[in-house]
């Protein structure tokens, strides 16, 4: 994976650290062996103290050589692929914490309809509905609005993960191969920032003529929708309109214009978005790992 002159010139860098690092720390032994002799004899006095102060010295220059082994040598491209099981891995959270929230809702609306169902049975019809009637708005939020706050919800948490995810890369490329130019140094959101670094800065081939990028920028202006206007769809958001049209499992708009995302349409979002990640990092690993021989 890597090549020969990579590797010689991490040893030899990192030799000349481990040395320093090995030096201190025989330093601080001894100082610290001289310490306890000195606490051992009567008399322990200013020498004590000043020994003291010396091990706490060295204790702050050994931290600064893990410092500067951790800072001062670029990381090796597979630190790319490790971020990007990281970032699988959290997108796997995300997907089922909301699958478990909806099976936890789901199995209290059928507990609610058993349970009043039971005790209707033995109730005369005024009863019965006076039943009903009561526990309306309990089956309504458990089987209609806790669901769409979870899935829109949710739906924006992956949208704001797709900025964390870019954002994850661009550090560790900085890494890699460091530039004078910065993420922050660009201009625009994040998103915008992230991939005007890994394009311009690091020239890496962004994805950006896919069709998981094509989604992405659907999903952005429905993630503003709900984030800035409590998932109420206009009609002027002819874009969102004509998605959903051609793709009604992902989503739905009632007759007040208000945005419900349906658990496949969060599925789908998370596919996207996971897609979309193993392009874009497995094309900034390829652009970054040592020319094989």
């Amino acid at each position: 994976m890597f090549s020969r002159s990579y590797h010689g010139g991490m040893r030899s860098g990192w030799a000349e650290v481990f040395w320093s690092i090995l030096t201190t720390v025989v330093t601080v032994i001894a100082m610290t062996a001289y310490i306890v002799w000195t606490l051992r004899t009567p008399g322990f006095g200013a020498p004590g103290f000043v020994a003291l102060g010396a091990l706490l010295l060295m204790g702050f220059v050994l931290k600064g050589q893990f410092d500067h082994a951790r800072m001062s040598k670029p990381l090796p491209p597979w630190f790319v692929t490790m971020v990007f099981h990281r970032v699988e891995i959290e997108l796997q959270h995300i997907e089922a914490c909301r699958e478990e929230v909806e099976s936890m809702l789901h199995t209290e609306v059928r507990r609610l309809e058993q349970r009043l169902h039971s005790e209707a049975d033995r109730m005369e019809e005024d009863e019965r509905l006076e039943l009903y009637e009561h526990h309306e708005d309990t089956h309504w939020e458990l089987s209609a609005v806790f669901p769409r706050l979870i899935r829109n919800s949710m739906f924006v948490t992956t949208y704001t993960f797709l900025e964390w995810g870019l954002l994850q890369l661009c550090a560790v490329l900085a890494q890699i191969r460091p530039s004078a130019i910065s993420v922050k140094d660009l201009q625009g959101r994040p998103i915008e920032q992230a991939r005007a670094y890994i394009a311009k800065v690091q020239g890496i081939a962004f994805p950006a003529d896919t069709a998981e990028w094509q989604a992405i920028a659907i999903y952005r202006q429905i993630r503003n929708v709900i984030v800035h206007r409590n998932a109420i769809v206009t009609k002027g958001d002819n874009v969102i309109r004509q998605f959903i049209e051609k793709n009604p499992a992902f989503a739905a708009i009632n007759q007040h214009g208000h945005l419900t995302i349906h658990s496949e349409g969060c599925r789908n979002t998370t596919n996207t978005i996971r897609a979309f990640f193993k392009l874009v990092f497995g094309r900034a690993f390829d652009h970054v790992k040592p020319p094989s021989k």
